[in-house]
C-alpha cells in the first residue's frame, strides 16, 4: 500500500521513502485546498450563464420528499386496514391491506428510484 503525495514522492505503508521521481502508473491527487468546490443549489440557480445545472443538485431533496411521502401514505393504508378490521365481516380485507400496504409501499419507493436515476443518467450524458 502507497501513500501519494502530490505527485511526485511515493511513500510505501512502512514510511520509508523509496525514490522521488514520478511514477507513471500513480495518479496525481491534488491537496483538498486545490480541489474544485463542488456546486451548490444556490450557486446553480444564481448561474447566468447556465454552465451549472441545478436538477442533479435537487433531484436527492425530490427522492427524498417522496420517501417520506410514500412512508406517510403507507402508515396511512396499514392504519385504514386496522379500521376495516374492525367492521363486520371486515377482517380479511383487513389482514389483506395490512400485508399488501409494505409490499405497496416498496413498489412505490422503486418506481421514484428508477425515476430519478433515469434523470440523473439523463443530465450525466449531457454533461
Amino acid at each position: 500500500m502507497k501513500v501519494l503525495i502530490w505527485g511526485w514522492l511515493d511513500i510505501p505503508a512502512t514510511g520509508k521513502i523509496r525514490g522521488s521521481g514520478y511514477h507513471p502508473l500513480v495518479t496525481m491527487i491534488p491537496p483538498p485546498e486545490l480541489r474544485p468546490k463542488p456546486p451548490t443549489v444556490l450557486t446553480a440557480l444564481t448561474d447566468t450563464r447556465f454552465t451549472t445545472l441545478v436538477t442533479p443538485l435537487v433531484v436527492s431533496w425530490i427522492y427524498r420528499g417522496c420517501m417520506v411521502v410514500v412512508a406517510m401514505m403507507t402508515v396511512w393504508w396499514m392504519l385504514l386496514s386496522v379500521a376495516v378490521m374492525t367492521w363486520r365481516n371486515g377482517w380479511m380485507w383487513g389482514v389483506l391491506g395490512l400485508a399488501a400496504s409494505p409490499v405497496l409501499g416498496l413498489v412505490l419507493v422503486l418506481i421514484v428510484r428508477v425515476v430519478c436515476e433515469a434523470v440523473l443518467v439523463r443530465f450525466h450524458r449531457r454533461g
